[in-house]
């Protein structure tokens, strides 16, 4: 439950840093982003991943919660990338599943913790 809440996150994160490029934009809405969309989207990528890092590192207070952050990133970073490429029509539906995730399980984690 606790890998599933910061790895949602990220992937999340990742789903809107791509969606912020106008090529994937593109491809995968058959149009053009707004300037507003592309900032915004953006923000929230960073925010994401910088969130997720922290729920990582607060969650999983060890040494090993960084290199499976980083082995997260690398395994999201390839599968978001291959979903790119074959199936890029399921990317919107994938990142807001990837964010209800995130939010379920962080609110269980929270009220476990608590």
């Amino acid at each position: 439950m606790i890998v599933l809440t910061w790895a949602a996150l990220l992937y999340a994160a990742l789903t809107s840093l791509c969606l912020s490029l106008n090529r994937h934009h593109r491809e995968v809405f058959n149009g053009r982003i707004t300037r507003l969309n592309q900032r915004s989207l953006r923000w929230l990528g960073f925010i994401g991943i910088a969130a997720s890092l922290a729920c990582c590192l607060w969650l999983a207070p060890n040494g090993r919660s960084w290199v499976l952050w980083f082995c997260a990133l690398a395994g999201l970073g390839y599968g978001l990338n291959f979903a790119l490429a074959y199936v890029p029509r399921l990317i919107p539906a994938a990142g807001k599943l990837a964010l209800g995730l995130a939010l379920m399980a962080g609110v269980g984690c929270f009220l476990a913790r608590a």
